[in-house]
């Protein structure tokens, strides 16, 4: 969660990020002025699960918690509208509690704004959760039965050299 600067607070750093990248879901029209922009952010932080979003804004990230940091981080991922987001690693250095809910921010921002999300973590329990709580299972079968089965001939060869 160093991708924050922190010399700049977390609400200048998502405002320039909506200012930079308006144009992709709002082609024509005026600018975004920077009242606008910061209005903006704070009903992004709101969405996210961010206590006083109207005082947040201002903070710097070494002011935030672990949690507040990842909600203002997501925060500044969905300020670009994206159609896919990339979680790498997005509950590393958090407590177990507050992972659970940013997995379920995740899972209901996801159905909000119809965004596909792409876990990457070296945390099973995690992948197990999102799994799921998409109502599928992850495959719990031992390695070598995995490469049998597998569709992929890439996932065969990877999983018969023991590289998983």
């Amino acid at each position: 969660m160093a991708a924050f600067s922190p010399v700049h607070s977390v609400g200048a750093q998502v405002i320039e990020a909506l200012r930079l990248h308006e144009r992709q879901w709002r082609p024509s029209g005026p600018r975004l002025s920077r009242t606008e922009a910061r209005s903006m952010t704070v009903d992004l932080f709101r969405s996210v699960g961010i206590s006083m979003p109207d005082e947040r804004v201002d903070a710097y990230s070494w002011q935030l918690s672990g949690g507040l940091r990842q909600r203002a981080m997501i925060a500044m991922a969905l300020s670009c509208r994206p159609r896919l987001l990339i979680a790498d690693e997005p509950t590393t250095a958090i407590d177990v509690t507050t992972q659970a809910q940013i997995l379920n921010l995740l899972r209901d921002l996801q159905r909000r704004h119809g965004t596909a999300i792409v876990f990457i973590t070296h945390d099973l329990g995690v992948i197990a959760q999102m799994a799921a709580l998409r109502g599928r299972d992850v495959p719990r079968a031992r390695r070598w039965s995995r490469a049998r089965s597998s569709r992929s001939s890439t996932s065969r060869s990877i999983l018969t050299r023991g590289r998983c």
